[in-house]
């Protein structure tokens, strides 16, 4: 509609792209599995910075940010590589739940060891996040 790209494909590529971090994070269905555990998210914050016109080539990309004991806090960028810009931003808290309970869940220390390694790897890029910063892992669950 418009000539552009409208909100349920962005959280479309988002998706795709936060279920591909988690996998390779190690949560992804053989995890669901094996623990009965997944992640739910709690809260979105979007950001449109540039409009995306229909041809226009797109990647994406997931950064963690922080963690508490049960939730994630991260940030998904979708990059318009035709005019290379960030085009959008989605900051997530995603929190971590027992599906037989379906409640919140503290991690178990492997999983934390998983995030903290993480996010080491995402300091370790060189680069800040920008965009950030409305939500936080440490609060209330």
């Amino acid at each position: 509609m418009n000539g552009h790209m409208n909100m349920q494909h962005y959280l479309a590529v988002h998706e795709a792209a936060s279920s591909a971090a988690f996998d390779a994070l190690g949560f992804g269905q053989s995890y669901i599995d094996a623990r009965n555990r997944s992640f739910f998210d709690l809260e979105h914050h979007l950001r449109y910075l540039q409009e995306v016109m229909i041809g226009d080539e797109l990647t994406a990309h997931v950064r963690l940010l922080d963690r508490s004991n049960k939730v994630v806090h991260h940030l998904g960028y979708i990059l318009n590589q035709s005019t290379r810009e960030v085009a959008k931003l989605l900051e997530t808290i995603s929190a971590c739940v027992d599906l037989d309970t379906r409640r919140v869940t503290p991690f178990l220390p492997s999983e934390a060891t998983w995030i903290d390694e993480a996010m080491r790897v995402s300091e370790a890029l060189g680069w800040r996040t920008s965009g950030g910063g409305v939500m936080s892992a440490h609060r209330p669950t």
